[in-house]
């Protein structure tokens, strides 16, 4: 036999339904927080790799610029390498000429 509807019966199952409804509302808080702290850990972390990352970048930059100014270093040496040569021939020619 059905339950009959009562005031009592009623405000009994609204009791009933309002913890049950209280319960999963603060249920699905803590899950927010626990998620909020999740995606907070992330974007930290997220700063992070980016500050990384742009130092990172800076030091490719750096670089890139040492290696250009080590090819000018190594063009110019080559140069006096040759000029070195050269006037070293020219002073082996005269000094076995002068023999």
């Amino acid at each position: 036999m059905p339950e009959k509807h009562t005031p009592e019966t009623v405000m009994y199952h609204l009791k009933k339904c309002e913890t049950e409804v209280g319960i999963q509302i603060e249920t699905l808080r803590e899950e927010l927080n626990d998620h909020q702290d999740i995606v907070k850990k992330m974007h930290d972390d997220w700063e992070d790799f980016l500050a990384d990352f742009q130092e990172l970048l800076s030091i490719f930059r750096s670089a890139k610029g040492f290696f250009t100014v080590l090819g000018w270093v190594a063009k110019g040496i080559r140069w006096l390498a040759l000029a070195a040569v050269a006037v070293g021939a020219v002073i082996a020619l005269i000094k076995g000429f002068g023999k």
